[in-house]
């Protein structure tokens, strides 16, 4: 936007802004469009940061593994299959824990179910 509106005319400057929001609501919905495409690409990349900063992913969920890696579970029509493959190796699964299912029960009950964080 080179050209100068003066106050003289706000027509000018009533369409002057209007072009430029126009240009900036392009803009953003282009950046909106590309985050939302590149973003599930990243998911496996972001949990293994996590993972190496000593945060676990854990599933608290009763699904089992199979269910978890479908596409109706994940629901997300940009995420391709091998990333939904690529995260899903980094979530832990609470029902392959080494423990009791009263201990599986009580820690679903303190996460309310996947819903809080303790």
């Amino acid at each position: 936007m080179t050209e100068t509106v003066t106050i003289e005319n706000p027509g000018k400057v009533i369409d002057a802004l209007t072009a430029r929001i126009s240009q900036l609501e392009s803009q953003l919905a282009f950046q909106i469009a590309e985050n939302r495409r590149a973003a599930p690409e990243r998911y496996a990349d972001i949990l293994r940061w996590m993972r190496k900063r000593a945060v676990i992913p854990l599933y608290v969920g009763d699904q089992d593994a199979d269910t978890l890696r479908t596409k109706e579970f994940v629901g997300d029509e940009l995420i391709s299959e091998e990333a939904a493959d690529k995260a899903f190796k980094q979530v832990w699964l609470l029902d392959k824990a080494p423990v009791t299912q009263e201990v599986k029960d009580a820690m679903r009950k303190a996460t309310n179910y996947g819903m809080s964080r303790f």
